[in-house]
């Protein structure tokens, strides 16, 4: 790994556990103050290939859709303007409950809120959700 400031660490007792990860070839995340191990998230090599020669917009819904699941992207996705459960049931092709169910999570998340109007539940992107679909739209 390439560091601008190379240094040694002692593992002592501790384990090495390496993570692969989807992402960028020049990315990498550690955590060395673990007591019982140290982890490394490395790229896995030839990753971007994946979306390379894709369009913007394809390349950009297959990344979302590796961090969060295709589900749950299309859902995020599927939020540029406020929608009710029902109809985000509509657009995904299935029941309401799994509807709930990856609301629940996106909402656990901080990507989504809902907002009781009347009989029905409206979701909304949060900023955060906004700033994820940005983030994978450049």
């Amino acid at each position: 790994m390439s560091d601008q400031e190379p240094a040694r660490y002692d593992l002592g007792d501790r384990k090495l556990v390496l993570v692969p990860m989807l992402s960028g070839s020049d990315a990498t995340i550690l955590n060395l103050d673990l007591p019982g191990y140290v982890w490394i998230a490395y790229p896995l090599p030839r990753a971007d290939a994946l979306w390379l020669g894709a369009d913007p917009a394809r390349r950009a819904a297959d990344e979302l859709a590796s961090l969060l699941g295709p589900a749950r992207a299309g859902l995020l996705s599927s939020l540029a303007r406020p929608a009710t459960m029902g109809r985000l049931a509509t657009l995904a092709g299935t029941v309401p409950s799994a509807i709930t169910y990856h609301c629940d999570r996106l909402e656990a998340a901080g990507l989504i809120r809902r907002e009781r109007r009347g009989r029905e539940v409206w979701i909304l992107r949060t900023r955060r959700g906004h700033e994820i679909i940005d983030l994978f739209s450049r």
